[in-house]
């Protein structure tokens, strides 16, 4: 494929693809109306057509990318666009279609009808079609049927259900392991692995596919095709010849397909014309199932074409018509329904455009559209320009692609030396003259962007330098969709993701099919800074690394006369044209600019000739070639009337800080209150750091509401302009002036102050507005907005950055009584808003640089600083809740701690409905965490400056992340094992050891690998950098290495006899100590490499840090710590832990040691005395840390945990935090089993191997019992009063619930385990289910005096028992798939209930005692004793079915642990003697229950009333188990926390939002 045809590609064309044949519908001459709605029109094949050939009337419409030259595609070569292009199917998002068992149903239904149609119509094909589907699951199960000796039939199934679970295996085996090993060498680290003989399947495409796939669960009978399209086009000989684009253009609108089919289902579902209904729903759906036939058709055909189907049966190979039924289904016009089709048309594209558009998939600024525009009376002065810069040969070198050594051009000056015009003139030159690649036939880039023009940031520039790179080559897209996938981040739009794009932008520059840029940076030195990262040699370095990585990249770049560019001095491939050493040369340039100005000034205004000349010679005298000056006095000109024109050359200051001076001046002048209006305009955009759209700009400045803030501007357009609906400082000097004027006004603060005011009422305003005319926050998502305002993230949001920036403590204590004040009064709504537009995350990492910023301020109250630390908890709880964007504010509201003064205000709008959950009785004291790894973190590391964080983890990989933000900026892939340590140099290296026994150095910049080294078969555990960053060492095992970081040359420094977990430089450098757990700790000289430490200190050590004098180590050992005189090595002090410690960190004032712990705290103590300051300990079960550090930049101390999590705690020395939990719970235990007593005043919970009791009204607890074993299930008997309890253990047991004692202890035969009891009707009997055996027990008995019953299951492990409620009989079930019933009078077997639909987990009798209700996961059934058999055929549940009972006053509904479920579905009937009863009503009953679902890979928790969901559990509290009881629903949680809800009875709960 070529380069064309592979972009065209990657920017998600969506035309009219080469799918068209001649497949026809053979329709009657009554139309569609008149058809049977359950026969499908006809397709049949024309094989007189060329089997290659696309129709004589769609040829022309196909693009570069879809017809193919004969011979000049290869198959890997389309994949290989695909893969750079993901884009093409990326999942877009959840599809509309919702999970609803009858959708899907329905959508699996007709891929069904469409796979039996093709079976009838094209029975060659589909055999040979079906017998490659049986080969490939036949190879699925190769090994297992080898090793279990069992015959595995992988014949396709002709029963449509087992065909789709067939087809789901398939998906599942092709997608289990879309990682693929490290095919990279130490040799050639950054190469790709080669296509061998069966073709390479990149991981990454792979991956999108199989998860695609997964999400469009309905559609698996064509994703099943998709795949072995997909998989056999890669394993294609090259001189094979098949057209790609059929399997292209379904790829793109699989999405689209999907979704039609819910028009059937809600379009038609209440339409009041039944009989209409009936016939428009055939109609549409007969057109649908045409559809999907001519999708499954062609991708069947390309799966035959490539497995070489003999050449003389070719009935497949013809194109079906796929275009033709597209258009077919888009014309049908009943009921709107074209309309609707048309929508969900727009809805695709614009989603494809979401993720094929650059600029819209970063929200960046495309920089085409601010080029700048000198006017065509400049013509000859840009041609001039062009001259001048082609006759310097530092320019010429430039330009020249084939000089080597002149990649970057620096063009300095001061202001108002023609920087801009040279630069926009070398922009139209170099886009000109640039030679095409001879490899892809496509020219070098040209990129613009003027940093003083658009927005200041670093990361702004880098995006939109990324998007014009991506929109010139989008087939390198696929880098940008790999740094969304592996940081899985939405947005990139924080200044400080710097790290994060710089890294993308190197990766695009070192792609091997990357053509070439020139990178034109206008006013470089003019970037935002501010925020202190990056700085501007982290810019320059960026830049000098992208020139040292390809040769085809080159920068241009301008800026003033600054020192801060002596960094790139150093760079051996730097040009430099000084304009200001060279103004002479300039003067020719200058005079034509002049001339052409003062000309086309004089035709404006009608000067004559004589008094044009005047006017030139007096500007030539004053502006000493100064272009930046003239263009201001021509401003000024054009302003005047013409005869004072050379009056005001005469009066202007010749120096350009006193011309600003004097147009100041001369704003007083100005009538009416215009001149302050200018002034406010003036200083509200020098105290941003963004341009304001017109309409923010009008809500910020106090200006009457008659006056128009762009009229304004262009009564006076010297330092600001109007572009695009936004407002722009004119040039980077104007700027400069305006922002001194500011910082010198003592009103600065005051003016930080005013916009915070006019956000805050513009917000309130708006949100007051919505609460009285009843309209949800919620629900404006996707619409447009009623004003501008109302979707400004600098009016809603970004006001928190000025808060910090106030200095006066007077006006800093007035506004905060203002956000305090708004913040009581609108916090759930503002969160609302916030979360509609996806600003969630912006706004937590805002909130909580404001709260640090207040809590280091000692202005601040105390009860104003509690309700902003309130509502930044709140904040950070709804956004890491991990809900949809829906979700409200007030449902995160109910998990806050009951001292929440948000919670307190607003409580009283929740308990109308529910009773709210205890909580915990205060905020956890853990800040914010870090989450991404999947498996255990086994070392942290900040960067010195403490901008940046590193993390390693057993899942293989580093991760790289912002410490101001907490947002992930780069995953580092390569190790295959365990990577156990990490550190950051000052130098911007990043080194990571393993278990795999290699090392590994990256770039933090570029995220290049610089280098990788395997250290034998011994892993690497620890790796430390010397604070110059010139030094690295190495511990593996007992080894420790030395490295230089200059040429990565090592030299062993010495050993230890056992394994080294911990080395650390001395704060000067030249000494290094290093700790063997199992020995001594050891002082080397890095400067002498004997082999010898100069001293061992024999105490063995897990963690070590030199104090900040370097005169004293820290070390520790289980639970102390001991402090180490370096000189003598003698112990000086010793300071205890309270629980054995993993790891050390000491502050950056050397006073406070951190310690992490194995029970999931952080100690800290104080290194003077040891006494210990506060002990930080979350209010969650949490399992070991593994790692502790603290921040070199503000009171953070980093933990990290074998939960795969990383948490921040705030700590300011000397604060002590030992929050406490909710009574009952016991942190150290899982809940896992839960039961309720038949009158529901007493709940039973077993937290792991504790028993406890719960009393529901009044919340007491008790604990019965401790250290039981892992229970598995409880039950209470008839009465309440008694107990039974099974475990993973020989025994049951029965308590007695009101003394709280054991009262019998029921024992197994061997070492089976109980796994369920249950009480007789009366109470008198427990049976006991355990492995293959059923044991009554008579509890009228005295204990031993009377043995068990036994009922033999031979073969089976039986799983559940129950008795009928007239005790007449037993039934258990199991392993084995069926029922048991026996007598319990005779004690003989009644019947065997053969046949359940898999393993039977539970059981119970209807009340009648005649039938049998048996569950397994996922489907129930219900059999009739009389008969022996099944009433009706299995049915699917809608959850599993678990802890099931049955209620006379409902026969239609079971009881279930998740809630009230149907026994019925609406297309099976129930006996007459159920539907004779009354649905479930009373107060005893309710419809609330709860569901777990997944969503984008998170496990979702529920609770439902009816279908409607009315509380989210969020994921923090990892929610396992239910249980509910009429209006009681409880969840318990891995974390040991319960969670218990009271609904209201007769209160139907307010619906969530628009679901």
């Amino acid at each position: 494929m070529n380069t064309e045809a592979k972009e065209t590609l990657a920017a998600g064309s969506e035309v009219d693809s080469g799918l068209s044949s001649n497949v026809h519908q053979q329709e009657d001459s009554t139309g569609d109306h008149g058809k049977d709605p359950a026969q499908p029109a006809e397709i049949t094949l024309d094989t007189a057509k060329p089997t290659d050939k696309l129709l004589d009337h769609e040829v022309d419409k196909q693009p570069d990318s879809i017809r193919h030259p004969k011979g000049d595609d290869r198959p890997h070569d389309f994949f290989n666009g695909l893969r750079r292009q993901q884009a093409l199917h990326q999942p877009t998002g959840t599809s509309i279609l919702g999970v609803n068992s009858t959708e899907t149903f329905g959508v699996e239904m007709l891929w069904d009808e469409a796979y039996g149609y093709l079976m009838d119509s094209h029975p060659k094909l589909m055999a040979r079609y079906e017998n490659i589907l049986s080969q490939k699951i036949s190879n699925s199960h190769a090994d297992h049927s080898s090793l279990s000796g069992e015959n595995f039939d992988a014949h396709i199934s002709p029963d449509a259900k087992t065909r789709r679970s067939q087809m789901k295996q398939l998906i599942n085996t092709w997608g289990e392991d879309p990682e693929t090993t490290d095919h990279s060498t130490e040799d050639s680290l950054d190469s790709e692995p080669a296509l061998g003989p069966g073709g390479y399947i990149p991981p990454s495409l792979k991956r999108e596919l199989y998860e695609r796939a997964r999400k469009d669960c309905r559609a698996t009978i064509a994703w099943a095709a998709i795949f072995l399209a997909s998989e056999g086009t890669l394993c294609l000989l090259p001189e094979t010849d098949i057209d790609h684009s059929d399997l292209v253009y379904v790829l793109l609108r699989m999405e689209w397909y999907s979704q039609l089919p819910k028009l059937i289902l809600n379009h038609f579902a209440d339409d009041s014309e039944a009989t209409q209904s009936r016939e428009q729903n055939g109609a549409y759906r007969r057109r649908l199932l045409n559809l999907y036939m001519a999708i499954l058709l062609r991708l069947v055909g390309i799966v035959c074409q490539q497995k070489s189907w003999p050449a003389d049966a070719q009935p497949y190979s013809q194109q079906s018509s796929v275009l033709d039924a597209e258009k077919d289904l888009a014309t049908f016009e009943a009921c709107g329904l074209k309309q609707q089709i048309e929508e969900l048309t727009v809805s695709n594209e614009q989603n494809r455009r979401h993720i094929t558009d650059p600029f819209v998939k970063l929200h960046a600024i495309d920089p085409r559209t601010t080029m700048p525009d000198f006017g065509a009376h400049q013509t000859p002065v840009i041609d001039h320009a062009l001259q001048w810069l082609q006759a310097k040969q530092e320019y010429a070198d430039f330009r020249d692609w084939d000089k080597e050594d002149s990649q970057l051009l620096l063009i300095t000056g001061s202001v108002g030396t023609a920087k801009s015009i040279l630069l926009s003139t070398a922009v139209q030159d170099l886009s000109h003259v640039l030679p095409a690649d001879p490899v892809s036939g496509g020219r070098p880039n040209v990129v613009y962007y003027c940093c003083g023009s658009e927005s200041p940031f670093v990361a702004s520039m880098l995006k939109s330098i990324i998007g014009t790179l991506l929109i010139r080559q989008p087939s390198l897209i696929y880098h940008l969709n790999e740094l969304y996938e592996s940081t899985n981040r939405k947005h990139f739009d924080h200044p400080n993701d710097f790290s994060a794009l710089a890294g993308l932008l190197c990766h695009i520059i070192h792609d091997e099919d990357f053509i070439g840029a020139y990178v034109v940076v206008d006013s470089i030195d003019d970037c935002n800074f501010a925020t202190g990262w990056p700085q501007l040699q982290d810019l320059l370095h960026l830049i000098t690394l992208t020139t040292a990585m390809n040769r085809k990249v080159r920068w241009l770049v301008s800026s003033g006369e600054s020192d801060n560019l002596e960094a790139l001095s150093k760079y051996s491939h730097l040009s430099r044209l000084n304009l200001s050493a060279a103004a002479r040369d300039m003067g020719d340039l200058y005079d034509l600019y002049l001339i052409q100005t003062v000309s086309a000034l004089a035709e404006e205004k009608g000067y004559n000739s004589s008094y044009e000349s005047t006017i030139t010679d007096a500007i030539r005298r004053k502006a000493k070639c100064n272009f930046l000056w003239t263009s201001i006095v021509y401003q000024l000109l054009q302003k005047a009337e013409p005869w004072h024109a050379i009056y005001i050359v005469n009066e202007v200051p010749a120096n350009l800080e006193s011309l600003y001076d004097y147009i100041f001046e001369g704003f007083s002048r100005l009538p009416y209150d215009d001149s302050q209006a200018y002034y406010d305009i003036l200083h509200l955009s020098a105290s941003i750091s963004q341009p304001l759209s017109l309409p923010e700009l009008a809500a910020l400045v106090e200006i009457p509401n008659y006056m128009e803030p762009i009229n304004i501007i262009n009564a006076c357009p010297f330092f600001l302009e109007v572009r695009n609906n936004l407002v722009y400082f004119k040039n980077t000097s104007a700027r400069t002036y305006v922002r001194g004027l500011v910082l010198q006004d003592s009103n600065g603060s005051d003016m930080h102050s005013s916009i915070i005011k006019r956000c805050l009422h513009s917000v309130s305003r708006r949100l007051e507005t919505r609460r009285e005319n009843l309209v949800d926050t919620r629900d404006l998502v996707g619409e447009s907005p009623p004003d501008a305002l109302s979707s400004s993230k600098f009016i809603w949001l970004d006001w928190t950055l000025h808060m910090c920036k106030i200095g006066d403590s007077k006006g800093q204590g007035e506004t905060i009584t203002v956000v305090t004040s708004f913040l009581e009064q609108y916090i759930l709504e503002w969160i609302n808003s916030l979360a509609a537009h996806q600003w969630l995350s912006s706004a937590v990492v805002q909130f909580r640089a404001l709260l640090l910023h207040l809590k280091s301020n000692q202005d601040t109250s105390d009860g104003q600083l509690k309700t902003i630390e309130d509502s930044y908890r709140l904040l950070y709880l709804h956004e890491s809740s991990n809900a949809p964007h829906w979700i409200p504010a007030s449902n995160s509201l109910i998990f806050c701690p009951d001292v929440s003064i948000a919670k307190k205000r607003h409580k009283a709008s929740l308990t109308s409905w529910v009773t709210l959950p205890p909580m915990d009785e205060s905020w956890d004291p853990v800040h914010y965490e870090l989450r991404g790894h999947k498996n255990w973190i086994r070392s942290i590391a900040f960067s010195p400056d403490g901008h940046l964080f590193a993390s390693a983890s057993d899942d293989r990989t580093v991760r790289l992340w912002d410490s101001v933000t907490g947002l992930v900026q780069r995953v580092f892939e390569g190790h295959t094992d365990w990577v156990t340590s990490v550190a950051i140099s000052s130098q911007g290296l990043l080194a990571s050891g393993s278990d795999d026994s290699k090392l590994r150095v990256w770039n933090i910049i570029s995220g290049k690998l610089l280098y990788a080294r395997s250290l034998g078969v011994r892993p690497v555990k620890a790796a430390s950098f010397s604070p110059d960053g010139s030094t690295m060492v190495t511990a593996s095992s007992g080894f420790l290495n030395i490295w230089d970081t200059a040429h990565f040359e090592s030299q062993q420094l010495g050993r230890h006899d056992g394994t080294i977990h911990s080395v650390v430089f001395s704060p000067d450098g030249m000494l290094l100590a290093s700790a063997c757990n199992r020995s001594s700790i050891k002082l080397w000289d890095v400067k002498n490499l004997s082999g010898k430490p100069i001293r061992e200190i024999e105490s063995p050590s897990s963690s070590l840090t030199f104090s900040l004098n370097g005169q004293t180590i820290l070390s520790s050992h289980e639970k102390v710590v001991f402090t180490w005189d370096v000189s003598t090595g003698i112990a000086v002090r010793t300071l205890y832990g309270s629980t054995f410690i993993v790891s050390i960190s000491l502050s950056p004032n050397g006073k406070v040691l951190a310690t992490a712990n194995d029970d999931g705290s952080v100690s800290m103590l104080d290194v003077a005395d040891g006494n210990p300051k506060c002990i930080l300990r979350s209010q969650r079960r949490l399992p070991s840390t593994t790692a502790v550090s603290f921040s070199p930049r503000g009171p953070y101390v980093a933990s990290s945990g074998q939960d795969a999590a990383i948490r921040f705690w705030y700590s300011p020395a000397g604060e002590v935090n030992a929050p406490t939990t909710y009574g009952w719970q016991n942190e150290n235990d899982y809940i896992s089993t839960m039961a309720i007593s038949p009158d529901e005043k007493m709940l039973a919970i077993a937290q792991h191997s504790n028993l406890i009791l719960w009393e529901i009204e009044t919340q007491k607890q008790e604990l019965l019992c401790s250290a039981i074993g892992d229970m598995i299930d409880l039950a209470f008997s008839p009465d309440g009063k008694q107990l039974a309890v099974s475990a993973r253990r020989r025994d049951a047991r029965i308590y007695d619930t009101v003394s709280g004692k054991v009262i019998r202890r029921l024992e197994t035969h061997g070492n089976n385990w109980v796994r369920q009891a249950k009480f007789s009707h009366n109470g008198k009997y427990v049976a006991t289910a355990s492995n293959r055996l059923v044991q009554i027990w008579d509890l009228t008995s005295l204990p031993g005096e009377k043995p068990p019953r036994e009922l033999k299951a031979h073969d089976v492990l039986v799983c559940c028992v129950a008795f009928s409620p007239d005790g007449k009989y037993l039934a258990f079930g199991g392993d084995d798939c069926k029922v048991y019933v026996w007598d319990c009078e005779t004690w003989e077997q009644k019947c065997v209930l053969k046949d359940h639909p898999g393993r039977v987990v539970d059981i119970t009798f209807f009340p009648d005692s005649r039938r049998i209700l048996s569950a397994s996961w996922r489907y129930h059934a219900v059999w009739d004793l009389d008969m022996s058999e099944i009433v009706a055929q299995p049915i699917e549940s809608d959850w599993p079915y678990r802890g099931i009972s049955l209620d006379p006053a409902a026969p239609e509904y079971v009881m279930t642990s998740q809630g009230v479920g149907k026994i019925w579905k609406h297309d099976v009937a129930a006996p007459s003697s159920a539907t004779d009863c009354s649905p479930l009503s009373g107060t005893e009953w309710s419809h609330y229950r709860v569901i777990f679902s997944p969503d984008h890979g998170e496990r979702h928790c529920w609770v439902m009333w009816k279908d409607r969901k009315v509380i989210f559990i969020p994921g923090r509290y990892k929610p396992s188990l239910s249980l509910v009881a009429g209006h009681h629903v409880f969840i318990g949680c891995s974390t040991g926390q319960l969670i218990s809800f009271a609904f209201t009875p007769g209160v139907v709960p307010p619906e969530m939002a628009s679901q």
